[in-house]
């Protein structure tokens, strides 16, 4: 039986964020879709019942670790190319 869950998702700032996050959640086993939004922050999730709460908010962190990760790289570069 199908199973929704509604997670709150803070940190996103645009569709590719949401791209993300939402190719994260559907790559989880039993997961069968996701929708994600940046505004108001959330995600929703249908699963076949078998997937735990915190395996999906994990996903979640993880993703959102590796984006705000690579801005950060970006930046650095940015920096270093005005010098």
């Amino acid at each position: 039986m199908a199973e929704v869950v509604e997670l709150g998702v803070t940190g996103m700032t645009c569709g590719h964020c949401v791209e993300t996050v939402t190719n994260a959640l559907e790559s989880v086993d039993g997961v069968d879709s996701a929708e994600v939004s940046v505004d108001p922050g959330r995600a929703e999730v249908t699963h076949d019942g078998s997937v735990a709460r915190a395996v999906l908010v994990a996903a979640v962190l993880v993703t959102l670790e590796c984006v705000a990760a690579l801005r950060r790289a970006k930046g650095a570069a940015n920096d270093e190319s005005a010098s």
